[in-house]
């Protein structure tokens, strides 16, 4: 199944009307990450990559050091990753300032019928070290937009009108934590819980009780 990549379009460019539209952070939770895989440059002159230069992730969502998105704004993010020193801060500078982010996100607004990707390009601001993990506090700068053609990634600047799909998932998530709403997660069936939801499935039919283990 080809990804869907939402990017931002001459059409889609919504000139951010307030500061305070870009600075609300949606904390994200575990289940709102389907993917996630970083790669770091310390140019920030990006302007087109193929895949096969990309080349593969220095994160990637699951395995060591295992990275998390803690929380996104329409103009920024925050990555932490785990790391056994302090002293390791130093040597990450090297990398820097610039992170390629990959991101597969559920929809939990219910606005859209599909998972939200994105790959953006983040300008890294902050590096902090708390307790066991390095926190990077990042600034959007690029666009990652799929050539329709090849397998290329072309990247625009971001950095005045932002990623319009991503600045309304914020802006939606924002507005249900603002009215006390509950976030809606998946909710459909999930194959990595397929029994559990069996069992809770058929203690739903009338009368029907789940047979006890063998």
């Amino acid at each position: 199944m080809m990804r869907r990549f939402q990017t931002s379009s001459p059409r889609s460019i919504v000139p951010q009307q307030s500061e305070s539209r870009s600075s609300f952070r949606v904390k994200v939770t575990r289940e709102l990450i389907l993917e996630l895989a970083v790669w770091f440059s310390n140019s920030t002159s990006v302007q087109r990559i193929h895949l096969r230069d990309l080349g593969p992730p220095t994160f990637i969502l699951g395995k060591p050091p295992h990275p998390l998105i803690n929380n996104i704004s329409a103009g920024g993010m925050a990555l932490s990753f785990e790391t056994s020193s302090p002293r390791q801060l130093d040597a990450f500078h090297s990398h820097l300032p610039l992170a390629l982010v990959y991101f597969k996100i559920q929809d939990a607004t219910g606005g859209h019928s599909s998972p939200l990707s994105f790959m953006a390009g983040y300008e890294v601001r902050r590096v902090q070290y708390l307790s066991g993990r390095m926190y990077l506090g990042m600034s959007l700068a690029l666009d990652g937009v799929p050539h329709p053609e090849e397998l290329v990634l072309d990247f625009v600047d971001a950095r005045r009108y932002g990623i319009a799909c991503l600045t309304k998932w914020c802006e939606d998530m924002d507005r249900q934590a603002s009215h006390g709403e509950c976030r809606r997660t998946f909710s459909g069936l999930r194959l990595d819980m397929l029994l559990n939801q069996l069992d809770i499935a058929m203690m739903e039919l009338p009368g029907r009780a789940v047979c006890p283990d063998m």
